[in-house]
């Protein structure tokens, strides 16, 4: 009988289990009862002790990968204008080249180009209603012989999206051009695709009023196709732009299908092809010449609308789009020409959404809020087990125990507001 009380025993202990022997732990580290004397071991000098070396252990662990990996650091520059110009010129100092002065103007045109692909949730260079960059730089004025532009999303700080753009060859041609003597940088922050994002803008420009550039000596860093820079403009966009028909604000209705208007630049014209299946005729027009589309087969109106480049304005204008269905004409703007500015300067650079890990298992994206969170919690744990133990049973003799569990959360909560 002896034996099978034994045997009984046996099994009711192990019946307990992983989870039975947890529950126990937990209720003995962190509840006042009889069968840890109304003392839960959280609150115990060596378990305080080792919290609070924990805590300040997780605080220098932070502030040692910053200064490991300033690429990636924590405390990195935020993304300002002026971290980002700085930067920039930081780069043009070591090629040998000259700073580039901020202008109010580029900065007023990168700014308004980063609110509004933001507004507008885009990431291109031409946005979804066909205003090309150039758009910009006209509506603030800036007048130019040279002008170039670089975007950046996704990036947490300055140093990230200035390494991003040294690590492109066309991004880095655009910081290191020795034609550009002004800059302007935007910056807006919010939401695209459903993640967190700040979008930078970067514009550069050679005013048009500044006279005539020497040409510049190749800079020092002579990787890449930078050696020999031409300094005239392109006699023909280097670039294929596509215009996309925006909101029509003529009282008239359009007839034309959003969508469907494509502006091709050639060298002496530009193409445009549109759908509009109520019109009767349709004619293109830029500067003084104006051209009647023909319809094929297909539906789809196409023509070559010839330009003379000297008419039109430095910075380009409007090429207009007229329709003339039943007893309704209606004239809209669909792309802005700029046939002598150059735009083989244009690049866009977006940051990969996936995580940074040190050694590819600590995370560092947000290490710093998740020292800062834990410590806040231990806190708020320790006082909570703390109220307990003194609303169960108060004991005199148990005042140094409180007051080493008090300096604890105070130690938290001066390592959350470092």
């Amino acid at each position: 009988m002896k034996g099978a009380k034994k045997r009984t025993s046996v099994r009711r202990k192990t019946s307990k289990g992983f989870f039975g022997k947890l529950s126990k732990t937990l209720k003995d580290h962190l509840f006042p009862h009889k069968g840890n004397k109304h003392l839960p071991h959280a609150l115990r000098h060596k378990a305080l002790f080792g919290y609070s070396v924990l805590l300040v252990l997780l605080k220098v662990a932070v502030i040692s990968a910053s200064i490991a990996l300033p690429a990636a650091s924590l405390f990195s520059s935020a993304i300002t204008a002026p971290n980002i110009i700085a930067l920039t010129n930081q780069t043009r100092e070591n090629l040998g080249l000259g700073d580039l002065s901020v202008n109010n103007e580029l900065s007023s045109s990168a700014r308004m180009k980063a609110e509004d692909m933001l507004a507008n949730q885009y990431f291109a260079h031409t946005s979804p209603a066909g205003v090309t960059p150039w758009s910009w730089f006209a509506k603030n004025g800036y007048s130019y012989k040279y002008a170039g532009e670089n975007l950046a999303v996704y990036f947490t700080s300055a140093e990230d999206v200035y390494s991003g753009w040294l690590a492109s060859p066309t991004h880095k041609a655009n910081i290191i051009d020795p034609r550009y003597t002004e800059i302007g940088v935007g910056v807006a922050q919010g939401e695209y695709q459903g993640y967190p994002a700040i979008f930078v803008v970067q514009h550069f420009g050679y005013p048009k009023n500044a006279g005539t550039l020497t040409a510049p000596s190749a800079p020092k860093d002579t990787t890449g196709a930078l050696t020999d820079i031409a300094i005239a403009p392109a006699a023909e966009p280097t670039e294929t732009q596509t215009a996309v028909l925006g909101e029509n604000s003529e009282s008239a209705p359009s007839s034309i299908e959003p969508g469907s208007v494509v502006v091709t630049p050639n060298k002496e014209s530009y193409s445009v092809s549109l759908k509009a299946d109520e019109a009767t005729a349709v004619t293109a027009h830029l500067g003084t010449e104006s051209k009647a589309l023909a319809k094929d087969e297909s539906g789809t109106w196409k023509g070559d609308l010839a330009f003379n480049a000297a008419s039109l304005s430095d910075n380009g204008e409007q090429l207009y789009v007229t329709t003339e269905g039943k007893n309704v004409q209606t004239t809209e703007p669909v792309a802005l020409a700029a046939p002598e500015t150059n735009t083989q300067s244009l690049y866009g650079f977006e940051q990969p959404k996936g995580e940074y890990k040190l050694f590819g298992v600590l995370k560092l994206e947000g290490m710093q809020d998740g020292v800062r969170q834990f410590s806040i919690l231990s806190a708020i744990l320790i006082g909570t087990v703390l109220l307990m133990t003194l609303i169960a049973k108060f004991n005199s003799s148990r005042v140094p125990l409180m007051a080493h569990a008090v300096a604890v959360i105070a130690l938290a909560l001066v390592l959350t507001a470092l």
